[in-house]
């Protein structure tokens, strides 16, 4: 990535994405054990069970999703995450990030610390960013285009010519 200067970003707190998250496993297994009873024995579920099984699944939703503190920064080499709220410092080597959804406004974003075996869920904010924004973006697309082509010499790059 050649053309993509340094850029550094706040990652959001997550807030509002655990809300949605836990709406959407209330409402998942809400809707869910209502049609098993309603197919099963013929009955539905009163107001009030179905009312603590949405409740209990939107806690279990907004625990399951743990936000990430700290900063994603590109140098112009590497993609790093600092863990702390300070830019500044060293970063733990990301690999496999990935650009999931990009609104404009908001971006979510899937990464790897190098050596660990499970991904990281981050989003991140216009709002938090401030002007640091335009150039976070820049560099997260440029990054997410050139890691989706094919590099030369790999099987799906296909024959050399």
């Amino acid at each position: 990535m050649r053309h993509a200067p340094p850029a550094d970003a706040p990652i959001a707190s997550g807030r509002f994405e655990r809300v949605l998250i836990a709406l959407g496993y209330a409402l998942a297994l809400g809707a869910g054990i209502q049609a098993l009873l309603a197919a099963l024995l013929g009955v539905d579920l009163p107001a009030l069970g179905l009312l603590l099984v949405a409740g209990s699944a939107a806690v279990v939703g907004a625990w399951s999703w743990r936000p990430v503190a700290g900063h994603v920064r590109w140098d112009g080499q590497q993609w790093q995450w600092l863990a702390t709220a300070s830019p500044t410092g060293p970063g733990h080597a990301l690999s496999d990030l990935r650009v999931q959804i990009d609104l404009g406004a908001w971006i979510l974003l899937r990464w790897r610390v190098a050596g660990a075996r499970r991904h990281t869920w981050a989003c991140l904010h216009r709002g938090d960013a401030g002007r640091r924004w335009h150039g976070m973006r820049v560099a997260l697309l440029a990054w997410s285009r050139q890691a989706d082509r094919p590099q030369a010499g790999s099987p799906q790059s296909g024959p050399a010519a």
